[in-house]
């Protein structure tokens, strides 16, 4: 543990975290004049970025994060808040995701793909239950999870190791929150999100909008 608590310090003194906003996405048939309405009566906020495609927008974070984001969480019309890499909306940042993953950047699935993505959503809009002690950690390219796995492989299980990503199960709360504060600041991670349930949801591809269920192939199974 001692060691690789070492070795994290050293990435985070040998390179500078990617630069990240917070991006708020707001429900259907809300509108942003409607949210900052509401929210301006305790909280001042400077929009960094609108974001038609989600219903949202982007703030650059700032020394009153804490009190920012929680008035923002108490505002009903809004989906989701998470923390996102600059150019995050950007075509060339899609580069290098395992090819399955693409999929959840198609128009009518981004904003759940998102809300997914919120620790602090217990229960998504299309019903997918956030899984305790379940993660997906994403790395910037293959080297860094490799580096990455070499000083922490032997303390988690881990599984589906892909190119860039893999899940991982957390013994106990407490394993959860030392790790997690860890991969947050290492700067070969890129995005840390919870693992989702769905099983037992269905879609139709025809018909769907960003606010109706999605299961992906890999989690459907036979018997329901």
């Amino acid at each position: 543990m001692l060691a690789f608590s070492l070795l994290i310090l050293c990435a985070i003194a040998s390179a500078s975290n990617v630069p990240q906003d917070w991006v708020v996405g707001l429900r259907d048939n809300y509108t942003l004049e409607e949210h900052l309405a509401t929210v301006s009566q305790h909280i001042n906020i400077n929009i960094k970025q609108y974001i038609p495609k989600i219903n949202g927008y982007a703030i650059a974070p700032s020394a009153d994060d804490e009190s920012i984001v929680s008035s923002i969480r108490q505002d009903p019309g809004v989906g989701f808040i998470v923390q996102k890499p600059q150019g995050y909306f950007s075509e060339e940042y899609r580069l290098g995701l395992e090819d399955y993953d693409l999929e959840a950047y198609e128009d009518e699935r981004f904003w759940l793909t998102l809300q997914d993505q919120d620790p602090e959503v217990m229960i998504t809009d299309d019903g997918a239950l956030k899984t305790p002690l379940v993660w997906r950690i994403f790395f910037t390219n293959e080297d860094a999870l490799e580096e990455h796995i070499a000083a922490v492989g032997r303390n988690l299980q881990m599984y589906d190791v892909m190119n860039h990503s893999y899940w991982v199960v957390f013994i106990d709360d407490a394993q959860e929150k030392e790790y997690l504060s860890m991969f947050k600041s290492d700067p070969r991670v890129t995005t840390v999100y919870p693992e989702r349930d769905r099983q037992g949801i269905f879609y139709d591809d025809d018909e769907r909008t960003h606010t109706e269920a999605h299961v992906d192939e890999v989690i459907v199974h036979e018997d329901l």
